[in-house]
């Protein structure tokens, strides 16, 4: 069941992401340069460098991101 519902939440995230790229006209880096039609393996690996690192300041946790590109944002958008 948790297969099923895995492939179902990629299929609707790759085609969200390709209909916003679409109405858009942007491309995203792919496999084998620019795509405008990315797969969601490409959009997940696309998030490889991206890192969240919390902080605690006084009892209160601060988040710091790194390796956000204007890409990861476009896609996070869609």
């Amino acid at each position: 069941m948790r297969t099923v519902v895995g492939v179902l939440v990629s299929a609707r995230m790759q085609r969200q992401v390709r209909l916003s790229l679409q109405e858009q006209h942007q491309v995203l880096p792919g496999n084998k340069g620019l795509t405008a039609t990315p797969t969601a393996a490409v959009v997940f690996s696309l998030f490889t460098p991206v890192m969240l690192v919390q902080l605690l300041m006084d009892s209160t946790p601060v988040p710091h991101l790194y390796g956000v590109q204007p890409h990861h944002l476009m896609i996070c958008d869609a």
